[in-house]
């Protein structure tokens, strides 16, 4: 109850914010809904056919606009109310009247085909490239041509099948000219209106200079040739391409969006009319015609404007890499330069070997930590070549000394494990770095630097070995075994091979503990360690301590026969070091509960399914009396 006025404040502080957003949706939505019906009564006034299937369907260009734009959240339930407003005058007025549920049921369909269109060619773009719709790209300008050929032919398919089958007057035999025309109306709208409402919203992002009179000048050509093709009828409408290909160039793809544009709102009326080159005895064929010339238009342009686009990107890119690699020659020559300088300063003192090698590959500078890495004086560097200085590493030196000395690219932290004049029974690790020396902007000198890490090398496998060792009995540990039953797991399997695991437990060891101590206690594990050591001996045979009292022995390519063998003479063996224990129930001595499993390895079973098997084998080996083995064979599937 005390906690009920907190939560009263933030229920208060948010509503405002929550009533607000309500409001914009609603507001957004309703705006889509107007908007809507506003361009579905301009679409429907070009209706040549029966059931008001328009020539061009405006809507269609503006729901994918929308939808790119807003989200389907923020924009269907818009869409779905002004089509359903648009459409149920006409629906109403059709002859002879529906029935109730036919009227319903084509409203809704209709209406839901002009949802399915957009959210078809926005799903179906964003499907090929993993992006929105956009012009910018050739590939996303064919995915966008793909989709307003994709989601008007669902959206017609749905509601021209819907029309003849809901509404008697329909003659069928018109099935295939009304689904054309509603197809090729809301495809030629999206290829006019959607690119002209995306990129005007965009159209900041593409920098186009402000060629006014030029623009002018542009749309008073565009306007005499639409008088002398669509109005004068002269057939020639093939002028319009060099104009737009000239407006793509010049002045971007918004513009030439909006001069395409330009010249359907001016083509579409007077073919209707039965004026223009595209006029025929048919209307259906005339804006058949009308449409396609309409729809290469702007195919080409889209395409056309997108490889401007690229080819621009490129350039800027082009340049940029350009600049970006005279900077960093520039740096980098300084850079070598100043570490030559830097060699000089430090050659003598450095608390590393040093040493500069010519094109020639003969050294001309070493120091004392270098000449002693080789076993020879510094005298007796000097002008010499590599070959006679070094002859047993000559042969793999030389191509480094080469490939720097041709790349310019150093190569550092080359290791190299040899032994040495005053140590030939211990091997040394050294460190080799390689790096190029300028001098007057060429390459023409190597630098060597030598550090000694034997020390360290030593550290790691003394690091690497404790990580996979058990610390108390010196076996393997889980660690270790992972790696190991990975790779053997793997080699068994290419082979076909069998693979087999000795789980094991020591009977009553916590009694073992109890009675004699833990300390008694480790040294029982560590006898029975030993034990195990001696068991096996192949490369890949493996003793693991598998935890506490437990142990692991690993049998890559081993069968059931021998694995029992293995175990058992483990046994016997435990038998006759007989380590006392008085507090066991099964004998006066420590003795093992084994579980032993075979199997060939194959995809469907993992290491971890027979350890599983095992640890079971292991608690049945218990289960019926202890010092005792149970052997399971998984059979292949």
């Amino acid at each position: 109850m005390l906690q009920l006025p907190f939560f009263r404040k933030i229920h208060q502080a948010i509503q405002p914010f929550v009533l607000k957003s309500s409001v914009r949706w609603i507001s957004l939505n309703l705006g889509i809904a107007i908007a809507y019906g506003v361009a579905a009564r301009l679409s429907l006034d070009f209706a040549t056919l029966p059931n008001k299937v328009s020539a061009v369907w405006l809507p269609s260009g503006l729901t994918t606009a929308w939808l790119s734009w807003f989200g389907p959240q923020n924009a269907i339930p818009g869409i779905f109310l002004g089509a359903l407003a648009a459409l149920l005058p006409d629906l109403w007025a059709i002859s002879p009247a529906l029935e109730i549920p036919n009227f319903i049921a084509l409203a809704v369909i209709l209406s839901l085909g002009n949802c399915l269109q957009p959210i078809v060619m926005v799903a179906l773009v964003k499907k090929i490239t993993g992006l929105p719709i956009d012009f910018n790209q050739v590939q996303r300008v064919a995915a966008f041509i793909l989709s307003t050929i994709v989601g008007p032919a669902l959206s017609a398919t749905l509601g021209v099948t819907a029309l003849y089958r809901l509404v008697p007057s329909s003659p069928w035999d018109r099935y295939g000219i009304s689904w054309l025309t509603w197809c090729l109306a809301s495809t030629l709208a999206n290829l006019l209106f959607t690119p002209l409402l995306l990129l005007w919203r965009r159209r900041s992002q593409f920098k186009v200079p402000s060629y006014w009179i030029e623009r002018l000048f542009l749309i008073g050509l565009i306007f005499g040739l639409s008088w002398l093709t669509f109005i004068k009828s002269y057939p020639v409408e093939y002028m319009f391409l060099p104009l737009l290909i000239w407006s793509a160039f010049r002045l971007g793809s918004f513009f030439t969006s909006a001069l395409i544009t330009l010249i359907s709102m001016i083509a579409i009326p007077m073919t209707a009319r039965g004026l223009g080159p595209f006029s025929t005895r048919s209307a259906n064929e005339s804006l058949l015609l009308l449409q396609s010339f309409i729809a290469v238009c702007s195919i080409t342009n889209m395409i056309l404007t997108a490889s401007i686009h690229e080819r621009k990107v490129a350039e800027l890119a082009l340049e940029r890499t350009l600049a970006s690699l005279e900077q960093q020659v520039e740096m980098r020559t300084s850079e070598l330069q100043e570490s030559k300088s830097i060699v000089d300063g430090f050659f003598a003192s450095a608390p590393l070997g040093l040493g500069i090698v010519n094109d020639e590959l003969e050294y001309i500078k070493v120091n004392d930590l270098l000449a002693n890495f080789n076993g020879q004086p510094i005298i007796d560097h000097l002008g010499q070549s590599i070959q006679k200085i070094s002859p047993d590493r000559a042969s793999s030196l030389a191509p480094v000394y080469r490939q720097v000395l041709l790349t310019g690219q150093p190569i550092l932290n080359q290791e190299e494990t040899r032994t040495t004049l005053e140590n030939p029974r211990s091997p040394r690790t050294w460190l080799m770095s390689y790096f190029p020396i300028v001098t007057h902007d060429l390459i023409s000198k190597v630098g060597v630097i030598v550090m000694e890490i034997s020390d360290r090398k030593q550290l790691e496998q003394q690091l690497k070995r404790q990580a996979r060792q058990d610390p108390l009995t010196s076996l393997s540990n889980r660690l270790h075994f992972k790696e190991a039953s990975e790779f053997e797991w793997k080699r068994c399997q290419r082979g076909a091979q069998p693979f087999s695991i000795i789980l094991m437990d020591i009977d009553y060891f916590k009694r073992y503990n109890d009675t004699y101590g833990h300390l008694a206690g480790d040294t029982c594990l560590m006898q029975v360690a030993q034990l195990l050591k001696t068991i096996g001996g192949r490369s890949g045979d493996l003793v693991v301590r598998f935890g506490g009292e437990e142990f692991l022995i690993m049998l890559p390519g081993t069968d059931t026969i021998g694995a029992q063998h293995v175990a058992e003479s483990v046994r016997q063996r435990l038998r006759d070091c007989q380590i006392p224990h008085s507090g066991s129930e099964v004998g006066d001595y420590v003795t093992l509960s084994m579980g032993v499993v075979n199997c060939i390895p194959h995809v469907q079973l993992q290491i971890d399914d027979l350890i599983q098997k095992a640890d079971e084998a292991l608690y049945e080996s218990k289960r019926l009396g202890r010092d005792r083995m149970t052997v399971v064979t998984i059979a292949p599937d």
